[in-house]
């Protein structure tokens, strides 16, 4: 077992530690861990490394170059190269690549679905010696996560059968021009809850598909100015009800992103919902467009309030705040799943209820 006691002593940073040490560390890590020198040699890995793997690859063998996994899968099931791993890109562009998923198959045919943390290493001087690489294993999280997922995708399926008669009903009844105005008044709450509930059921059906990987994205030039004027508009209704506003800023000129447009659509959409949601009735809804550094960066949240308004404000609206946070979990849960399936992030800002949103730009 000298794989899991002899790491190579030329990328030990500090350089004062022995080698023992350093194998005394990453053996104690509760993770899968290995090393690489700068060409992607294995030189070190630890016992659960070889656990993750279902193997132990010999060290500095060009076979088993970047990683020790016999072979590797995209979290949506697609081949990925050991060229194209975590590992590799963390050596050939030098730079941290943390919380990255990845699906490993041991030689068995067993697959361990795992988040990969790769980071370089460097010399006192600052040369590139190698990376390390620690590996989650969680299996059982999306084990958990798929039962979930088949729930909810049943849920709606059956939620679905019984509002297509209520929604019938609720267009006769209208259609009869009820002269009881509180009738009126009810029919139109009934209308106005039975829409919500519809919109819920899709969002829950749509994060189900999403995170099974049962979406298939058709990805084109999108242009920005485009996705934001369709998703206000799919996002009227909300606003028209509590008599908002929307005030797009874009901070560039035309800027194209490419992804799937029916599904960014949504994603925004649903983001323009919950910040409604989150604001008061007569106020705005921002929404902020800009780009920077290859990176399309989209701002969306609830009107910033004034000191004074602020200081006058009432505790009710507090409440409503954090009421609207637990009735969109399921929005950003989509917005999330939508935007990770483009490569991009979304971020949540508890104490203004603003969404911050992230995609690469396309290449013009």
């Amino acid at each position: 077992m000298a794989n899991f006691l002899a790491p190579s002593a030329e990328l030990l940073s500090p350089e004062a530690w022995t080698p023992e040490e350093f194998g005394r560390v990453l053996g104690n890590v509760p993770a899968a861990a290995y090393v690489c020198d700068q060409d992607g040699l294995i030189t070190y890995f630890n016992r659960r490394a070889a656990e993750i793997w279902g193997r132990e690859p010999l060290l500095n063998d060009p076979r088993d170059r970047y990683c020790g996994s016999s072979r590797i899968f995209t979290r949506d099931g697609a081949p990925l190269s050991h060229e194209k791993c975590w590992m590799a890109r963390a050596l050939m562009e030098d730079r941290e690549f943390n919380g990255y998923e990845l699906v490993i198959e041991q030689p068995s045919g067993k697959r361990v679905t795992a988040l990969a943390h790769a980071t370089p290493v460097h010399g006192q001087d600052g040369a590139l010696l190698g990376a390390v690489n620690v590996i989650v294993d969680i299996s059982d999280q999306r084990r958990k996560e798929a039962i979930k997922d088949e729930f909810l995708a049943g849920l709606g399926h059956e939620l679905r059968n019984p509002l297509g008669p209520v929604r019938n009903a609720l267009h006769i009844l209208k259609s009869r021009g009820l002269q009881d105005t509180q009738s009126n008044w009810a029919l139109d709450l009934i209308e106005t809850q039975v829409a919500e509930l519809v919109a819920l059921i899709e969002s829950v059906s749509d994060v189900s598909r999403l995170s099974r990987g049962g979406v298939s994205l058709q990805p084109i030039p999108c242009d920005v100015q485009g996705l934001i004027a369709a998703a206000v508009t799919k996002a009227g209704e909300y606003l028209e009800r509590k008599q908002q506003t929307v005030e797009p800023e874009f901070e560039h000129g035309p800027m194209l992103v490419n992804g799937d447009r029916a599904l960014l659509e949504k994603a925004i959409a649903a983001a323009i919902r919950h910040a409604s949601r989150m604001a008061r009735s007569r106020h705005s809804v921002h929404v902020r467009s800009s780009a920077g550094e290859g990176t399309w960066r989209l701002s969306i949240g609830p009107e910033a309030e004034s000191d004074d308004v602020a200081a006058t404000a009432s505790n009710d609206i507090a409440s409503n705040r954090t009421t609207a946070q637990r009735e969109t979990t399921v929005d950003l849960a989509l917005i999330r799943e939508i935007f990770l399936a483009h490569g991009g992030v979304s971020n949540l800002c508890l104490n203004t209820g603003n969404l911050d949103l992230a995609l690469p730009l396309t290449r013009q």
